[in-house]
């Protein structure tokens, strides 16, 4: 469950946390498999394996036209580094914005000045 709220304050939701926590101990399961270990309906498990598939945590295996399988080759640890990863580039990024509004306000009339 610790691992579950951590993915929650990183910005995933409950179900699509549950699903990724899912895959820690196996890396192909079923719709079904994941209901049993999650305890989540399956139209939320749907939901979060398709958006979980569009940002590259999972992916399909298929027979025909049916989905047979969902597999995950990105771990807790991956998904928390890449986040890591992207916070500290934003932060980088708006301290030199910050770093660009001192410069401009600096060189504007003192009634303007922050």
């Amino acid at each position: 469950m610790e691992r579950i709220a951590l993915l929650e304050r990183l910005g995933f939701s409950h179900g699509k946390a549950a699903v990724i926590m899912a895959f820690e101990d196996q890396d192909i399961l079923s719709p079904s498999e994941i209901a049993a270990v999650t305890g989540l309906e399956n139209s939320t498990i749907w939901n979060a394996l398709w958006s979980l598939e569009k940002e590259g945590i999972v992916s399909y295996n298929h027979r025909g036209d049916r989905v047979i399988s969902w597999s995950s080759s990105r771990k807790l640890a991956d998904i928390v580094a890449d986040l890591e990863t992207r916070e500290k580039e934003n932060m980088e990024n708006n301290k030199r914005k910050i770093e660009k509004l001192r410069e401009y306000s600096s060189r504007a009339p003192k009634r303007f000045r922050f």
